[in-house]
């Protein structure tokens, strides 16, 4: 809904965003007046709010505090001022073209200079507000605060027809960056130690990395975010969502299924999941937020539905299978949710390594077939660490459209900062080869290290996170075509010239795949259909564990 404002003697319009208001803990008169400096502990810490709808540049403003959630009736915010605690202030949001503007509850008078303070003050008591601030040098010019319920806009116009004011505007928040050429480069500053987005060669071979940068320079020219808007579910055994790289991402239809072998384990819709150093690390490779801390996701601006499952290595296949269906359409486990606001991308890093067979339950593959085949969303699936065979694997390996057809999910192997692959399963069906030894990531309590080590868990969160860029430059690709562009994307490594079952269809490349969405012409979402199955037996099912 457009709302014109009156700013430096000419109107705008501005657009509303309906249904979303931005909320803000209050700093006391006190740190207001203080000197912050560059000092975090002045920068407010809240809690993610509920999911409100995708606002380009909001990530600056999460940065400074505020937190953008739905409003509970969608009408104009007058009561600024939030009983809680801590206390909150709240504003409206608007856009004026790519910038987000936040209304506030003053104004900028401008007096005619006959006017001294205390007649100021008089005609700013007549319409109930109170000068705030004087500009001592601009003795002409107040700042007012409007009373309580008023409409900013709406007395600014009213003061504006006063003869003894020359002027008057509504005071807006908004995005002020220092003005600098901005790099695709993030600078975070553990990020030199993320060769998967850029490898000069001083950590292995140069450019034995996805081209992380240049895919993010891409998006920016196309005026597209490094994965705004995009949700990507993580189903894992556990999270630490209040990791700082994590906690701005964190989706509100985050939660976890409860460990229980006993009968059908209970979901919780609640981010305060069981927390495991597995789920956090695979998290941080998709979607860590690009804030001065740690390191950057491969989507750094992308959604997070953590899905926490099976904590302690042990339980039902059956639970997957209904955290995919979660995963996909909220409203199979929270009873009136939105189901539209399931994920766009999924990511799965479990089961057993080596030679170990992995039969696949009725329910996983019912699972498996509705989220992947029939609403076409992707599912990146690691492949089983060490020296096994993709078939062995009865949920990576199977073909929801028969033999001789790709596995319903895309299968993810290893790579390393040399571009070799690295002890992963093989076979045909298996896609390609993403980073996934010696990568960094976040860590439980708030750390960003290094696994020396290899697993395939990593390089399926970092596939999927290409995925979530590709989504973010073509919001109308679906599952399959985000496949077949990735597989077409891909670099051969090794001396490998066209497709091989130990390396798939290559390393991925980033670039190269978000070019592809930028120009494909996907086609448009499938029908939904209904999940039916039945529950499997008990079993250990781990995580994909470093070789």
């Amino acid at each position: 809904m457009a709302r014109h404002y009156y700013v430096n003697c000419r109107e705008i319009p501005l657009e509303r965003v309906d249904g979303t208001i931005a909320t803000k803990p209050a700093l006391t008169y006190g740190a207001a007046r203080g000197h912050p400096g560059d000092d975090p502990a002045f920068i407010p810490k809240v809690d993610a709010e509920p999911d409100a709808p995708p606002l380009p540049g909001r990530h600056a403003f999460e940065r400074a505090g505020w937190r953008f959630r739905r409003a509970t009736d969608g009408g104009f915010i007058a009561q600024r001022g939030l009983r809680s605690v801590p206390p909150r202030v709240q504003a409206n949001v608007f856009r004026l073209g790519d910038q987000l503007l936040l209304d506030t509850d003053r104004l900028i008078v401008d007096f005619e200079e006959r006017l001294d303070a205390r007649q100021q003050d008089a005609l700013l008591r007549r319409h109930g507000a109170v000068a705030v601030y004087r500009f001592h040098l601009i003795p002409t010019l107040v700042l007012a605060r409007i009373p309580t319920g008023a409409d900013p806009e709406a007395l600014a116009r009213t003061l504006r027809q006063e003869p003894e004011v020359a002027d008057a505007e509504v005071e807006m928040i908004s995005h002020i960056p220092p003005r600098q050429q901005r790099p695709a480069r993030p600078d975070d500053p553990d990020y030199g130690e993320q060769w998967h987005h850029f490898n000069d060669g001083q950590k292995g071979l140069a450019r034995a990395d996805i081209r992380s940068e240049e895919a993010w320079q891409l998006l920016q020219q196309n005026g597209a975010g490094k994965g705004n808007g995009v949700r990507i579910a993580v189903i894992d055994q556990g999270f630490d969502l209040k990791h700082p790289d994590l906690a701005p991402a964190v989706h509100g239809h985050s939660g976890f299924f409860t460990d229980d072998n006993e009968g059908p384990p209970a979901f919780n819709c609640h981010p305060e999941v069981p927390c495991r150093r597995h789920g956090t690390f695979a998290a941080g490779i998709a979607v860590a937020r690009s804030n001065d801390l740690g390191g950057v996701g491969v989507a750094y601006e992308a959604d997070l539905i953590a899905v926490s499952v099976l904590a302690s290595e042990v339980g039902l296949q059956s639970t997957i299978a209904r955290a995919l269906c979660y995963a996909a359409d909220p409203s199979s486990e929270i009873d009136g949710a939105d189901p539209a606001e399931g994920a766009q991308v999924i990511s799965v890093s479990l089961g057993p390594d080596g030679k170990r067979k992995w039969p696949l339950c009725l329910a996983l593959r019912k699972a498996i077939e509705l989220v992947t085949k029939t609403r076409k969303i992707p599912v990146f699936w690691a492949v089983a660490n060490g020296d096994a065979k993709l078939e062995d694997d009865e949920v990576v390996s199977h073909r929801c459209n028969g033999a001789g057809s790709s596995p319903c999910v895309i299968t993810v192997g290893t790579s390393d900062r040399y571009d070799r692959r690295y002890a992963s399963a093989s076979g045909q069906g298996l896609d390609f080869l993403a980073p996934g030894r010696e990568i960094a990531s976040t860590t439980p309590g708030g750390g960003f290290e290094v696994d020396p080590r290899g697993a395939t868990s990593w390089a399926a969160p970092c596939a999927a996170g290409v995925a979530a860029l590709m989504k973010a430059a073509n919001p109308n690709l679906d599952g399959p075509r985000i496949r077949t562009l990735m597989q077409k994307s891909c670099v051969k490594i090794q001396g490998a010239y066209a497709y091989d079952p130990q390396r798939g269809h290559g390393r991925i490349n980033a670039e190269a795949a978000v070019k592809a969405a930028l120009a494909a012409r996907a086609a448009s979402p499938s029908a939904v259909s209904v999940l039916t199955g039945a529950a499997a037996g008990v079993a250990t099912i781990p995580r994909r564990r470093a070789s």
